[in-house]
């Protein structure tokens, strides 16, 4: 069986598709994505930190029209609230979509969905939404007892497949903890693990791809970030273990191919150089002088976002840990980091 995966979808407008993306897409037998943002219903916003965004119905159909399942666990899910997602389900069940990630329980949210001969489940990071013993939302990487026996159960039923929503936006390198939590995964058992939610491409290691990209979203093209205006898209074989990857931008709303294998190898290039850690160091460095400066005087729900999500938490902890010289790092003699008036972070090879 053949399955393929894209990154961050919301349905502000139709989905509109080249045919050489749909001839790639007749070769495969599911084809799964990440909606990003709810179908709002009655649901009205919640109290959090960040931005609400949210999925329009009458755009449902471009989305079924490729996509038959759609990962929910992600920090946009419950923008508004229990009811949201109700109704959310409600019309991916009226569509005919699999989805996880996503319930009235911890214990319903984590439950995969079966496509095929494999399970795929769909985990956030922890920052906001997560769902409880009692309460709804999607479903966290803190409920590391309940992700282990579903993986561990589930693996040997068939392939395992873990779709991760986390890490730091816009940054091209993964931090440090992400790459070890992937490891994790691994060893709990999932054969493959698709990550999105920084809304550019990362690099990958063996079966493990940090983060996809925006496939189809908001902010696509925009804030001229690296890597911001395309995509990957990961095809894999459940019986050979084999992997296709493609790459997609959007022009005009319409999802085309385009060559951008260059630009994936670099981002390979850095994650396997041996200065890897210490250029993921300078980056949270970067991010706690130009994120965290009125740490002190936020409200209490940016505080507490910072707190609980895992990113922020990173790049907090290697600051702190490097204003009293508990943490070193070093110039790169290879690689040089810019960051410009908007914070976008670029990494070049040095001339």
């Amino acid at each position: 069986m053949k399955l393929l995966f894209v990154g961050d979808v919301v349905l502000d407008r139709e989905i509109k598709y080249s045919q050489e993306f749909l001839d790639i897409v007749s070769g495969y037998d599911h084809c799964i994505a990440n909606l990003e943002a709810p179908f709002i219903g009655d649901g009205s916003p919640v109290f959090k930190a960040g931005v609400w965004i949210n999925s329009e119905e009458k755009y449902v159909s471009s989305l079924r029209s490729v996509f038959d399942t759609v990962t929910l666990a992600n920090n946009h899910m419950m923008d508004y609230g229990e009811r949201s997602l109700s109704y959310t389900s409600k019309i991916l069940d009226d569509h005919g979509f699999n989805y996880c990630g996503a319930g009235k329980s911890v214990t319903e949210a984590h439950e995969p969905v079966h496509v095929g001969d494999c399970f795929i489940f769909s985990i956030a990071e922890n920052e906001f939404g997560c769902s409880s013993e009692s309460g709804a939302g999607i479903a966290c990487f803190d409920d590391l007892n309940t992700l282990y026996d579903n993986i561990k159960k589930y693996s040997k039923l068939g392939k395992v497949i873990v779709c991760y929503h986390g890490g730091t936006e816009e940054i091209p390198l993964p931090p440090k903890y992400l790459r070890d939590r992937f490891s994790l995964l691994k060893s709990f058992g999932a054969d493959i693990i698709i990550g999105h939610h920084p809304h550019v491409v990362q690099g990958s290691d063996i079966n493990s791809f940090y983060s996809l990209g925006n496939f189809y979203f908001i902010r696509q093209n925009g804030n001229g970030y690296d890597n911001i205006d395309w995509s990957l898209v990961v095809g894999y074989d459940t019986e050979t273990d084999k992997v296709e990857l493609y790459f997609v931008s959007v022009i005009d709303d319409t999802v085309v191919l385009v060559e951008k294998e260059n630009e994936f190898e670099f981002l390979n290039e850095m994650l396997h150089d041996e200065e890897y850690e210490n250029l993921s160091n300078i980056i949270s460095l970067i991010l706690y002088d130009r994120w965290y400066n009125e740490f002190r005087t936020s409200d209490n729900e940016v505080m507490l976002h910072y707190f609980r999500c895992d990113s922020h938490k990173n790049n907090l902890i290697k600051g702190l840990s490097y204003s009293i010289n508990e943490l070193s790092i070093h110039q790169s003699k290879k690689y040089k980091i810019q960051v410009d008036a908007g914070d976008a972070i670029r990494i070049r090879r040095m001339k």
